[in-house]
């Protein structure tokens, strides 16, 4: 529903409003409009999310631990807002390969993700969000990449491989872009406060990037209108900044490079308009210009200073001279990423740009000490842990903790962690590299290195919906419990239907939770269960009108997808290897050869290669259609999904050569296999080539009088597998899978309480996923076996350490085979909303 924003708040009457404008009734608009960025951000308040994981890079077969800290923007304090999260693990193409549906308590949550073999090694995002955080953009979710290697393999990852995008998914416009390629050199403008005008004088900030897009550092060349020559370098990472005053005529800049010269079109100007430039920032004032055209009359203006969406300061200006300076107080502004926003009295904004108060904001410290210098092979360790704020006093906090052999860590180029991701990650668009080093220190040349980043990461086209000069509407709703949202629909013209009776039946177990609405115009329903549950479980819905069944197409509110973003350069940077060392490791002798790398019971040992199984989510596909109201591009079955989907295999006659399937009159061909698979009868006819998994056995499908007729809405899955440890369990059962060349096509289905019948659905519901424990080994009740192997990267891993009134926790675990030196990441939040990081 459509909400206007001219909602007077008490908190207002706290701002401040100094007295540098002119008298008159547009004073009154522009504090309506000053009133409404204030609404707009009470009504649609933000948060955010941060990860912290147990490593920095993961072979196949490892776990990836994770703890989740959501924040409340505005205080730093834990989230009231949603309590569900999402976490999802994509591939380098960009699809979601496993997710998580966590339970937020207390504005935390935790998880883990296996990587099994059968995953192909590359680059793979994690990342994370609340369903209501998508409606500000897919900026505002958290994302961290990692090199995932093949444990018996020490070849480098190379970036492009695995990458292929399935242009048969029905997701494919949320996969992942490649970079964009450039033939030398790219250079992206970013005006100050989002445009530059003809005549006045304006900042341009730019950063360059090489053809893989990565930041370099140039000289370059722009020339004024009267051809003046002004030559100036790139500052910090490629980012760089520039006056020029444009003219009607198109300008440009060279950008030298090993002494070669590129020239690049600066960004169209606008004809008329205003230029809020900031001349100046110090400890308590901030130094404003305000630029407008001869064609705008003298005229009140707004300017608001708002601090992650809460106003902090509202300022009325008066632009009696083309060009005014100003200085406003920022004595009591926080220490973060602050804004600037300047609009006029009919609400539109005429700039708008960040900038960045560094007071050293309140930055908690963990102490670590342990009762060793150096353990041996297997020794207990005994690890103490003392919280401090920045005053130095104790303080109770609640922080994760990671505990990782150094010699065995991957060195990547990500550095952020929680305080630096809430000072500025979480408020700048894209990869930071080296956030630590923009808040290291205050002088001049940090400053302006910051500001940059402020103009280039920070920089948007403003969005007049804030004055309330567009309207806004929330796409997507806080999520507070596991809710069932739908709508109804008419089959044919797939219109709302209103006055609709819909029964839900959730199976949880041997308990059935049941309840009705009736729609309204919308053709909308919702069901609120008080019941959480775990994992997924069915659900039936019937429609009817006046008690009689009607059919209908039945949708459910889950499609909300957001599409994967592209990689930097830096995220693709693999750590270098030596000798099957990692580089940065300062104790390499002490590493084995990682190919012989084993892993103790929680994780596979590692064997001979397997090559990956193509897996095709079926139940998630078809409902995706059906839940946004399409008609799938296939029938019901499995057989014309499979032909759909992958173009290798295809319905035909069976291989003549195979005598013993000779009788049968249908076959399957899988294009990749070196021989034809023939079907499969059910009436204990002896066939290869496709099985059906029942309550994890495989066994021959003997329960259906044909495998065309298996429905879509009973599969979850469909994998093809050319060999591995599936052969191996098969083989008993599939006597021609020995037959080089052979495909194995599996069916992984689900029983459902499936009534066919008019107006009717059945489809499984996704509860809060489990959460696994962090397998930590007890050396003193299990001695090791003499020559026993344990290369634990990750030595240790807990989510919750929570310290006393003094500040103190402790937490006890062994060590692995050969570590000499641990490496300690413990991050984590106070009370009060503090950050507190390890150093």
């Amino acid at each position: 529903m459509k909400r206007t924003l001219y909602i007077y708040i008490i908190l207002f009457l706290l701002i401040k409003f100094p007295a540098f404008s002119q008298p008159g009734v547009t004073k009154e608009k522009l504090f309506f409009f000053g009133e409404n960025i204030q609404a707009f951000n009470y009504l649609y308040p933000q948060e955010k999310v941060y990860l912290h994981f147990d490593n920095t890079g993961y072979f196949l077969g490892e776990t990836i631990w994770f703890k989740a800290y959501l924040i409340s923007t505005g205080q730093n304090q834990p989230t009231g807002l949603s309590r569900i999260l999402y976490v999802e693990l994509l591939t380098p193409s960009g699809e979601v390969k496993d997710s998580k549906k966590l339970k937020i308590e207390d504005g935390q949550c935790h998880g883990e993700f296996t990587l099994p073999h059968t995953m192909p090694p590359g680059f793979y995002e994690i990342r994370a969000y609340t369903r209501y955080m998508l409606n500000f953009g897919d900026d505002c979710l958290f994302s961290r990449v990692f090199p995932i290697y093949r444990s018996e393999e020490m070849d480098e990852i190379d970036p492009k491989a695995n990458t292929e995008i399935d242009k048969r998914s029905p997701f494919i416009d949320k996969m992942r872009k490649p970079l964009e390629k450039v033939k030398n050199l790219k250079v992206s403008f970013y005006p100050e406060g989002g445009h530059t005008i003809q005549g006045l004088t304006s900042k341009v900030a730019f950063k360059v990037t090489d053809e893989n897009g990565q930041s370099v550092d140039v000289e370059c060349i722009y020339k004024d209108e009267d051809k003046k020559e002004i030559r100036f370098n790139t500052l910090h990472k490629g980012m760089g900044s520039f006056e020029c005053t444009p003219s009607k005529k198109p300008q440009q800049m060279v950008v030298v490079k090993d002494k070669k010269m590129y020239k690049f079109k600066l960004p169209n100007s606008l004809t008329s308009g205003y230029v809020l430039n900031l001349l100046r920032q110090e400890t308590q004032t901030l130094t404003l210009l305000l630029q407008r055209t001869k064609d705008i009359e003298p005229e009140n203006l707004g300017l608001v200073i708002s601090f992650h969406g809460q106003v902090q300061s509202f300022h009325y200006i008066y632009s009696a001279e083309q060009k005014t300076n100003y200085n406003l107080d920022i004595s009591d502004l926080p220490s973060g990423v602050n804004r600037l926003t300047l609009f006029n009295s009919q609400g539109q904004i005429l700039s708008d740009r960040l900038f960045f108060v560094n007071r050293k904001a309140d930055k908690g410290s963990i102490d670590v000490s342990s009762d060793k210098a150096v353990y041996q092979a297997f020794e207990k360790v005994n690890m103490n842990f003392r919280v401090f704020d920045n005053q130095g006093n104790p303080k109770e906090a609640c922080f994760s903790v990671a505990i990782r052999d150094a010699g065995k860590e991957m060195k990547t180029l990500y550095s952020d962690n929680l305080y630096t991701n809430l000072l500025l990650g979480s408020e700048l668009k894209g990869y930071i590299e080296n956030p630590a080093y923009y808040l290291e220190s205050d002088d001049l040349q940090h400053a302006e290195a910051l500001d940059l980043l402020m103009l280039v990461q920070g920089w948007r086209r403003y969005f007049q919906g804030i004055t309330g000069l567009e309207s806004f509407k929330a796409a997507h709703y806080m999520e507070k419990e596991i809710l069932v949202k739908g709508r109804i629909l008419s089959l044919k013209k797939k219109e709302p239907m209103g006055g609709i009776n819909v029964t839900a039946n959730i199976y949880l177990n041997d308990n059935i939770l049941s309840g009705s609405y009736t729609t309204g115009s919308d053709g909308e329903f919702v069901f609120s269960f008080e019941t959480e549950f775990k994992g997924m479980c069915f659900i039936e819905l019937l429609t009817d009108s006046n008690q009689t069944p009607i059919n209908t197409l039945i949708t459910l509110d889950r499609q909300f997808l957001p599409s994967a973003k592209t990689y930097s350069f830096e995220e693709i940077v693999a750590p270098k290897r030596i000798d099957g060392i990692f580089s940065g490791s300062d104790q390499p002798d002490s590493i084995p050869a990682l190919e012989k790398m084993q892993y103790l019971s929680e994780i596979l040992v590692s064997g001979r290669r397997i090559k990956p199984d193509i897996a095709y989510n079926v139940e998630k596909e078809f409902n995706y259609f059906i839940d946004n109201g399409l008609d799938p591009p296939y029938n019901n079955t499995m057989w014309d999904y499979m032909e759909y989907r992958d173009k290798n295999f295809n319905m035909g006659n069976p291989n003549p050569g195979i005598s013993n399937l000779a009788a049968l009159t249908a076959g399957v061909r899988y294009e990749k296999a070196r021989k034809a698979i023939p079907a499969i009868s059910y009436n204990g006819a002896q066939g290869a080539g496709i099985y059906y998994e029942k309550k994890g056995i495989w066994e021959n499908l003997d329960a259906r009088p044909d495998i065309s007729r298996i429905p879509l809405d009973e599969i979850e899955k469909i994998t093809v597998s050319f060999e591995g440890t599936k052969r191996r369990e098969a083989k008993d059962i599939m006597p021609d899978w020995d037959k080089a060349g052979l495909a194995g096509i599996f069916v992984y289905p689900y029983e459902a309480p499936i009534r066919k019948q008019t107006g009717y659905r059945a489809t499984r519901l996704e509860g809060y996923s489990s959460s696994e424990a962090f397998y930590s080994p007890d050396y003193q009740k299990t001695t090791p076996i003499p020559g026993e192997i344990d290369y634990r990267r990750t030595l240790y891993w807990c989510p919750d350490v929570k310290t006393d009134s003094l500040g103190q926790a402790g937490v006890v675990f062994y060590n692995n085979n050969s570590c000499k030196k641990m490496s300690v990441s413990a991050e984590g939040l106070t009370k009060d909303g503090i950050p507190v990081i390890s150093d």
